[in-house]
């Protein structure tokens, strides 16, 4: 019976650190998502393409977004 209970145990746990695994990845991927429109836009600035004021509203944007992403 206790054979039973260890492994029924296990296999909980072992979902449940699957479920957190997976939904670590996907913070991870909306994190460098964020990252590569912050890196996008600068680069659009520096083209000349998006304006400072735009941009650094951007940048703010996207670092209190990715901020929230990281505390969870």
């Amino acid at each position: 019976m206790v054979d039973v209970f260890i492994e029924a145990f296990i296999n909980d746990f072992n979902e449940q650190t699957k479920m957190q695994n997976r939904e670590k990845a996907d913070l991870l991927t909306q994190i460098e998502a964020h990252n590569t429109r912050l890196k996008n836009a600068l680069i659009q600035k520096i083209d000349g393409e998006l304006d400072n004021k735009d941009y650094v509203a951007l940048k703010k944007f996207t670092s209190e977004t990715i901020e929230k992403l990281r505390q969870g």
